[in-house]
């Protein structure tokens, strides 16, 4: 895979929140750098650009992560169910 490929292949996959392909991209991208491919600016846009998704990613995982603990405090204020709740069902 080119450079310009993985890196659009990085962008694409963290638009959609799929972290499997974008690892796989950036291993990808790292590969065609240490080749010696050289950057372009568009290639260079597609890194910045990519980085401030994940960035926004982490940001909103971080506040998901947050809503699902207030709700498990809300359902279980000790933070675990009682030892005679199923929750396998």
């Amino acid at each position: 895979m080119t450079l310009e490929e993985a890196s659009a292949a990085a962008l694409e996959a963290t638009r959609i929140g799929d972290l499997d392909a974008l690892a796989k991209a950036l291993a990808a991208r790292s590969s065609a750098l240490a080749s010696g491919e050289s950057p372009t600016p568009g290639v260079h846009a597609a890194g910045e650009l990519t980085m401030e998704l994940l960035r926004q990613l982490i940001r909103d995982t971080g506040l998901e992560v947050a809503r699902l603990k207030q709700l498990q405090m809300a359902t279980f204020p000790s933070g675990e169910p009682p030892s005679y709740v199923d929750l396998a069902g």
